[in-house]
């Protein structure tokens, strides 16, 4: 896997959670969710395929369990 794969994967993820933490921060609470939603399954998705490694996923998923805390009670 090439260096700039991996750079874009990461900023990809990361702009990613932004945008959960941008709609959380103005209160869109179904952008949020559905942000939430779409984090989660690019970070899977990317782990299935070896595209970030399991100290990346770590602190991805650490990052989604924190949203997550702070969604709980959204419908």
């Amino acid at each position: 896997m090439s260096i700039f794969k991996k750079n874009t994967t990461k900023k990809e993820i990361e702009t990613s959670l932004n945008e959960i933490q941008i709609n959380l921060e103005n209160s869109y609470k179904d952008l949020a969710i559905k942000a939430f939603k779409d984090s989660s399954e690019l970070v899977e998705l990317y782990h299935n395929e070896s595209l970030i490694d399991e100290k990346a996923y770590g602190k991805y998923k650490g990052q989604l369990d924190v949203f997550a805390k702070r969604m709980e009670g959204y419908s």
